[in-house]
């Protein structure tokens, strides 16, 4: 499956989840994180025009994150997620990298 088919089925997913009352946890690692943040922002709050918000949650509170993004730091967002995340949540993982996007 390419890239940009795999990308494409991506907005049907958030739809799905938030029609069953999901919602979307996100997580970056470095710049990726500040962008995690952002989106999880534009979910909750008014983007371009008023609307209702969209359950969203950036794994960005402090004192979740280790000190440096090793294991332990997948270890930390995994568990985040264990704890607040419910079937059919979506988990949005951001690396402008490439590599594991981790908090």
């Amino acid at each position: 499956m390419s890239k940009i088919s795999r990308t494409s089925k991506r907005p049907k997913l958030l739809a799905d989840s938030f029609k069953q009352e999901g919602k979307v946890l996100s997580c970056g690692n470095g710049g990726s994180h500040c962008d995690a943040m952002h989106f999880a922002e534009e979910l909750t709050g008014r983007y371009r025009e008023n609307r209702p918000g969209y359950a969203g949650i950036a794994i960005s509170d402090p004192s979740h994150l280790p000190v440096c993004p090793t294991t332990l730091a997948m270890t930390t967002s995994s568990r985040y997620v264990e704890a607040v995340g419910r079937r059919g949540d979506v988990l949005l993982g951001i690396s402008t990298s490439g590599n594991p996007a981790i908090s």
